[in-house]
């Protein structure tokens, strides 16, 4: 076996180690971790089966994902196969593990021109794909990682002669939205410099053909969705989501320094050889440019919900490159004999990439706690006791994951069958596991990001919504209830009724209430909301905590009805 073979069984070795870990950890997370990963997957699924862009058949058609080209790479797959909800979620996640892997391989290959061997690139690109902020994407199902590898290859490609690289940029605009900021303000800027060098030509072509492309993007857009912009986009400038005044300064000042914590090793590379070599001589490469159009957008963008630098997992492939780069700028420019560079070169890199572990270390944290409730939680679905399951479920707080919204959505379905309906119509701000399990339920998104009427009217029109509307059931959650107002509408405090339904939360119109009463079902009684409210705990725990405001229900009820089983109550 010669050289050259072994060091790829060595890389080969190392990546196989790799994807066998990340695929543990989505075979133990499963659907434990984000909803907003299955919002995603909810869109896929539903455009695979129906040719509709809609969160379920019966909910509205809506830009409400964040990415449509991982949108239709997932509808593809889910199109082979009527998929299990478990099996589509770790689809969604194995999808967002192909593209970190492929960026490790293009990683791993550009460092050729920096004279690493093997070992070096594997052990530099190795540390790349183990990055916390990319263990959270993964595992999350989000395509952060194929907006990152379509842009490092887009980086890489674009310095060659030729016209291949154009053919990413509609790949990488239909990924993010704001992909259009960061493509223009890099592009004008090497365009610039193009004048300022007399070769303006090719940055000029790619800055016309992003821009060309963006408004054949948009011209689809509105002609199918009706808007311009993307609904997650419009949802996110209103209440809740953006801020005014002081508080709007503060949020950007909070995403200039998120970017700068969670990349500061990079950062620190970048700018120290910087003020040692001079810009002059690594302005122009093209990973940094894009990489500072990140910076930038930080600052207009602000601080955004999610894990710390969630929005800029996409940069972290030019961050690597990049600060690598100038590194080996400031050690070529120190030290003179060739061999040691090359010795110092690889230490200081692989200490600025190792040193991207602690500045995120809460995160890791995070997501190894993740896993560690995720076996619990396995091992109670594992559990031959009935009543051993059902007490351990009551007792475990699934977050606002697929898991939990799946549970929330059967229990809707439960109600459907009692009142002999073939859809019915669900207000509720988390939708992703719901939409992805229950095809039969129109969802009526309280918290916008898949409610065109509502994401452009804003909430000071959530009452008239309401009531056009007339969902059948409405459950209540956190700041959501506040920024709505629900407890203050006329309609809802007259027209719905505060329901258990097997140990969940919800309000169900008073109609249907009447309808199940007059059925005289054995399963449905009534409980005193003093006895409700003194045992609250017990309520909600198999589902999302209802946000369950006390004064609203001692003042317009005197008991709830409980439909189904109420399990472990009391206790």
């Amino acid at each position: 076996m010669n050289k050259k073979m072994i060091n790829g069984s060595i890389f080969s070795t190392i990546m196989i180690a790799i994807c066998g870990g990340y695929l543990s950890l989505i075979y133990i997370v499963g659907p434990l971790a984000w909803d907003d990963g299955a919002i995603t997957f909810s869109f896929a699924r539903t455009l695979s089966k129906t040719g509709l862009f809609a969160l379920t058949p019966e909910s509205t058609i809506v830009e409400g994902t964040s990415s449509l080209l991982f949108t239709f790479i997932l509808s593809i797959i889910y199109s082979t196969h009527d998929f299990s909800f478990n099996v589509m979620i770790s689809i969604g996640q194995m999808a967002s593990l192909t593209f970190l892997i492929f960026s490790a391989l293009y990683i791993y290959f550009k460092l050729k021109e920096f004279s690493f061997s093997v070992l070096e690139r594997s052990a530099l690109s190795s540390a790349f794909a183990l990055l916390p902020m990319h263990i959270a994407e993964v595992l999350n199902g989000m395509e952060m990682t194929l907006f990152g590898f379509l842009l490092i290859v887009y980086a890489g490609e674009y310095k060659k002669n030729g016209y291949a690289p154009l053919v990413l940029i509609p790949l990488i605009l239909l990924t993010r939205f704001e992909s259009i900021f960061y493509l223009v303000s890099a592009l004008s800027f090497l365009s610039l410099l193009g004048l300022f060098h007399g070769s303006p030509r090719k940055p000029l072509l790619h800055l016309s053909t992003t821009l060309l492309t963006f408004l054949l993007i948009s011209f689809v857009r509105y002609g199918y969705f009706d808007s311009l912009l993307p609904n997650t986009i419009i949802a996110k400038l209103n209440a809740k989501y953006s801020g005014e005044g002081i508080t709007e300064i503060l949020k950007k000042i909070l995403g200039l320094t998120e970017f700068i914590a969670v990349n500061s090793a990079y950062l620190f590379a970048i700018t120290y050889s910087i003020f040692l070599v001079g810009v002059k001589k690594i302005i122009g490469r093209t990973e940094i440019i894009l990489s500072a159009a990140f910076l930038l957008f930080a600052v207009i963008a602000g601080n955004v919900s999610g894990y710390d630098g969630r929005l800029y997992v996409g940069a972290l492939p030019l961050l690597t490159i990049s600060a690598i780069c100038c590194l080996s700028y400031t050690v070529n420019n120190v030290v003179q004999h060739l061999q040691m560079r090359q010795q110092r070169l690889f230490r200081f890199s692989i200490v600025t990439v190792l040193f991207m572990f602690p500045m995120n270390a809460e995160l890791l944290y995070e997501q190894l706690t993740l896993a560690g409730k995720a076996i619990r939680y396995n091992k109670i679905r594992l559990n031959q006791s009935s009543s051993e399951k059902q007490l351990a479920y009551s007792k475990m707080w699934l977050g606002v994951s697929p898991e939990n919204t799946r549970i929330t959505g059967e229990t809707v379905l439960f109600v459907a069958s009692e009142l002999k309906l073939d859809t019915i119509k669900f207000m509720v701000p988390d939708v992703g596991g719901l939409g992805l399990c229950c095809e039969t339920i129109t969802v009526v998104d309280s918290a916008l990001l898949t409610n065109p009427v509502l994401a452009k009217a804003g909430y000071t029109f959530f009452p008239q919504h309401l009531e056009i509307e007339s969902p059948d059931i409405i459950q209540t959650h956190g700041i959501w209830s506040e920024v709505t107002g629900i407890y203050n509408v006329e309609i809802f405090q007259k027209n719905y009724v505060p329901v258990i339904v097997n140990s969940d939360f919800f309000y169900i119109r008073e109609d249907h209430i009447r309808y199940l009463l007059n059925k005289n079902d054995p399963n449905i009684k009534y409980i005193s909301t003093s006895k409700y409210i003194s045992t609250s705990d017990a309520v909600g725990n198999r589902g999302l905590y209802a946000d369950i405001d006390i004064d609203f229900l001692l003042k317009n009820h005197e008991s709830i009805p409980v439909i189904g089983a109420l399990q472990f109550w009391g206790q």
